[in-house]
């Protein structure tokens, strides 16, 4: 329905913002910068942020009809193409999080004495701060990727 986007989106971004403070009660974001130690959770988060901020500015734009005369069509099927390719660039940039984090997960096999107690233990610490880092950017970058390619995909389905 057009006419409608920047509602839907706006609605969408109430939702998720008061996700996000539960989630920031739940001490959930500490949990994931602890957890990440390449911190690129957080890029992906920054991204996703970003441009989900202008997927609700394109909405405002197709519901406007004073502004829908100043940006033509094809800049903003070319801004929505920009959408659709951070979604996949947040995806990718959580798949090379998980192999980072993989890893340095298993960086610390090859410097193990297996027979030196404290040493075994060592690198259980250090495989479990890779496996959190492998599994929290992988959590994150599928996650907003989905929310991004979701966004985008009903904008353009509705606005055009």
């Amino acid at each position: 329905m057009k006419g409608d986007n920047f509602r839907t989106w706006l609605i969408t971004a109430t939702a998720l913002l008061v996700s996000c403070y539960f989630m920031f009660e739940a001490s959930i974001f500490t949990e994931l910068w602890n957890g990440d130690k390449t911190k690129i959770s957080f890029l992906i988060l920054a991204l996703g942020g970003y441009f989900f901020g202008k997927l609700g500015w394109l909405a405002y734009l197709s519901d406007n009809s004073n502004t829908r005369s100043q940006y033509p069509l094809s800049w903003i099927k070319d801004w929505v193409e920009e959408g659709f390719e951070a979604s996949q660039a947040v995806m990718t940039l959580g798949m090379i999080g998980t192999m980072v984090g993989f890893i340095m997960m298993l960086s610390g096999f090859a410097e193990v004495d297996l027979t030196d107690i404290s040493s075994v233990q060592q690198l259980f610490v250090s495989s479990t701060a890779g496996m959190s880092t492998a599994l929290y950017t992988t959590l994150t970058g599928l996650s907003t990727h989905l929310l991004l390619r979701t966004g985008y995909w009903i904008f353009e389905r509705r606005a055009f």
